[in-house]
């Protein structure tokens, strides 16, 4: 055994290592005394013990790892079920706030539509007043031009009557 114990394994080395020791360790028993009528036999503790420290020193690291990662399992399903959640709630925080951004922008079109209806009725009340001025103005002008005419024909009926006298001399 201890001349195996400087050896480096890895794969198929210490699969064939580990056989080489199992032979070993079942030819130890076989070799044990047998205890008269029964199936047991005797054999020195200290001999199958070696055997096993043998193979716990030469056990690969990835077995040890392996080891390590099984006795941390609970711990790490519980850190992965920790990380989920908090996905999950930022995941719901980013849908809220996506909704509530959608709910802002709702109100805001709704906002700039009242906006829009009343900057029309605005727009149609300014030009109705703009059309009332006018039609009042041209009203204005029109009675205007009317005193202006009528003072016009008074002004010809005049001179036709002048006209007419000045023929009677």
């Amino acid at each position: 055994m201890s001349e195996e114990k400087n050896r480096d394994f890895s794969g198929t080395a210490y699969y064939n290592y580990i056989t080489e020791l199992l032979d070993q360790m079942e030819l130890e028993i076989e070799e044990c005394n047998r205890i008269p009528l029964s199936s047991k036999i005797v054999i020195q503790d200290h001999i199958l013990l070696e055997y096993i420290d043998e193979i716990r020193k030469k056990m690969p690291e990835e077995f040890k790892k392996a080891q390590q990662i099984k006795s941390e399992e609970k711990k790490i399903l519980e850190d992965a079920f920790e990380k989920r959640e908090q996905i999950m709630e930022t995941v719901k925080s980013k849908i809220n706030e996506m909704t509530d951004d959608t709910q802002i922008f709702r109100q805001a079109e709704l906002k700039a539509e009242a906006i829009v209806e009343q900057a029309k009725k605005n727009a149609a009340e300014i030009t109705k007043s703009a059309y009332e001025y006018i039609d009042r103005s041209m009203g204005e002008f029109s009675e205007q031009l009317q005193t202006y005419l009528r003072t016009v024909e008074e002004g010809r009926i005049k001179i036709k009557e002048t006209i007419d006298k000045l023929k009677e001399i």
